[in-house]
């Protein structure tokens, strides 16, 4: 998903890949926490953020990923249902504290 920085009209790119499809689901993933009604400025076909607010998908996107990555590397090993129960220990409430809260629960069980 290609995004513009409002300060600098600089295009970059946003991406979030499954692991068993390949697919870029990176504008579901931000859709789904209505961050295009908040952060995001839409402009033809271009979507509009800015620095900042890339800055902070980029990290969120990052530790997504990283922890998509573990859960494919937790289920070599373990059932749906055994990430399942350990996903569920996840209290955050803020997307940020989620993502970091499911990669150091996953790290954790595979250490």
């Amino acid at each position: 998903m290609q995004v513009i920085i409002k300060e600098t009209n600089q295009v970059e790119t946003l991406s979030l890949i499954d692991n068993k499809t390949g697919v870029n689901y990176v504008a579901d993933y931000i859709g789904n926490t209505g961050a295009f009604d908040r952060e995001f400025e839409r402009g033809g076909d271009d979507w509009y953020i800015s620095q900042d607010d890339y800055d902070w998908w980029v990290d969120v996107i990052a530790k997504q990923q990283a922890s998509n990555n573990l859960q494919a590397e937790y289920l070599e090993t373990h059932s749906s249902d055994e990430l399942f129960d350990l996903l569920s220990q996840i209290t955050a409430c803020d997307l940020e504290d989620i993502v970091n809260q499911e990669f150091e629960l996953l790290q954790s069980a595979l250490d």
